[in-house]
């Protein structure tokens, strides 16, 4: 089987923000959000098997404005940290190819580019949905580790967005746990 892992450029945004909200919920990405994530210095990652998109992976570095972290609270503040922290934003593998390692072969590339990017620790948040095939289990294989839990995290987006959570019907009142992952010095 072909497998084949690149980072994407603007032409390839829609069909990844496509992949991307089949798993994460209508609206959850844009072609348009993409494109100015990645024209921002983002990377977003794309595999694909036998010519076909499979799945797709976005991070970047965060700024000094991190008040979307603020529900997780003093624990969430003092795992990210001072210095350059990275987000490993969001990763989708298309629904029939899930469990076959192809998330983690995106998220090599993806944790190696942020610690280019001199990021000494990586956070991610994990949906807690409720629903098959949480990103927590991929995100302890990759080093992560589990710090806080906030309920209703994903709220806010939802409803500036317009993003529809496929497990609550409407606005997204799933809890969220998020992760850290400190690199070696």
């Amino acid at each position: 089987m072909s497998r084949v892992l690149r980072p994407a450029g603007p032409a390839a945004c829609a069909a990844a923000a496509e992949l991307l909200c089949e798993s994460l919920g209508e609206k959850a990405f844009t072609a348009e959000g993409l494109e100015a994530k990645v024209a921002e210095g983002a990377l977003l990652m794309l595999l694909f098997e036998e010519g076909l998109l499979r799945g797709a992976g976005l991070c970047e570095v965060l700024g000094e404005d991190r008040a979307w972290f603020a529900p997780f609270g003093e624990a969430g503040r003092v795992a990210m940290g001072e210095g350059r922290v990275g987000l490993l934003t969001g990763m989708a593998v298309s629904p029939g190819h899930r469990a076959q390692g192809l998330g983690q072969a995106m998220a090599g590339p993806l944790l190696r580019h942020l610690e280019e990017q001199g990021c000494a620790r990586i956070v991610a948040v994990s949906w807690l949905s409720g629903g098959p095939n949480p990103s927590g289990p991929l995100l302890e294989r990759l080093g992560f580790v589990p710090v806080v839990e906030a309920p209703g995290v994903f709220l806010e987006d939802s409803r500036r967005y317009g993003l529809v959570c496929p497990t609550c019907g409407g606005d997204c009142m799933c809890a969220g746990r998020l992760y850290v992952r400190v690199q070696a010095a």
